[in-house]
């Protein structure tokens, strides 16, 4: 009896520990986030967008550029849709409810606050891209925050 409520406390120790480094955590993102995004959006600063640029256009090539659309394949919705699919799959498979529910609703709810925060801050893309064009807002960007939330 005397083990099993010294292990209720461990087990409640640990649950807590966890829970206030994940709050840490998100504080310290939401701190950095909202830094930036005032930054950006409230002082208009955009030196750091010009210092990456900059940095960048020199390295930009065929052979860096057919890299760099490789690396952000694996974090396209056409990559990640089949790959959230296959996960809920082999959890099914091996038969971890928690994993057949929990996947589809952080990848769909992180989708959904990515679009709403585009709607909300409605930042334009670069004028002159180093690449090519694209549509639709920048900030936060889809396959950032996509990759975040699948790997992570």
């Amino acid at each position: 009896m005397l083990s099993a409520v010294k292990k209720f406390w461990a087990t409640v120790g640990l649950v807590s520990l966890e829970l206030i480094v994940v709050l840490v955590l998100f504080l310290a993102a939401l701190i950095g986030f909202a830094y930036l995004a005032y930054s950006v959006f409230e002082l208009n600063n955009t030196a750091f967008d010009r210092q990456v640029f900059s940095y960048i256009e020199p390295h930009v090539n065929q052979a860096n550029t057919r890299l760099m659309n490789g690396v952000t394949l694996f974090a396209s919705h056409g990559f990640l849709l089949p790959a959230n699919i296959l996960l809920v799959s082999y959890f099914l498979f091996k038969r971890h409810r928690w994993y057949i529910i929990k996947i589809p609703i952080v990848a769909i709810s992180s989708y959904l606050l990515m679009a709403l925060m585009k709607l909300y801050f409605e930042r334009d893309r670069p004028d002159n891209p180093v690449y090519q064009a694209a549509g639709g807002f920048s900030f936060p960007s889809g396959h950032a925050m996509s990759a975040m939330t699948f790997y992570g």
